[in-house]
């Protein structure tokens, strides 16, 4: 919690608010619980990196926490909605793959859960 400190420019505000009796009083609130150690380990680590988005959606796609819900209201879809309110799961394959490198493309897409589809599961994504 306090890796930012060691910035010392910018960072004024941050100590202001984040000061030691805010991190015991989080780390009391908050202890280690044995029995869900990958949910709150996965999770911080979520929190640690949530300005590298592509290593939060790696590792949510990973662990499965912190357990993201979709907020899709299907009376109310959203305008063009590739995943119907599903989260991501997966990149789809660039649109030339299919053109220029068709029977690779074919048989990289037939060992996904679905379709070249942003929620077709890839090999080691599989549900809980």
């Amino acid at each position: 919690m306090r890796q930012f400190a060691q910035f010392p420019n910018g960072t004024a505000l941050y100590n202001q608010y984040l000061t030691q009796t805010a991190i015991d009083r989080y780390l009391t609130e908050n202890p280690f619980n044995a029995s869900k150690a990958l949910e709150q380990i996965n999770t911080q680590y979520w929190i640690n990196c949530f300005c590298d988005e592509y290593e939060t959606f790696a590792n949510w796609r990973r662990s499965g926490y912190p357990e993201l819900k979709s907020t899709y209201d299907p009376a109310n879809p959203y305008p063009n909605a590739d995943t119907n309110g599903e989260i991501p799961r997966r990149f789809r394959y660039p649109s030339k793959e299919s053109q220029d490198n068709a029977a690779n493309y074919e048989v990289a897409v037939s060992r996904l859960s679905g379709s070249d589809h942003f929620s077709s599961r890839i090999w080691w994504d599989v549900a809980k």
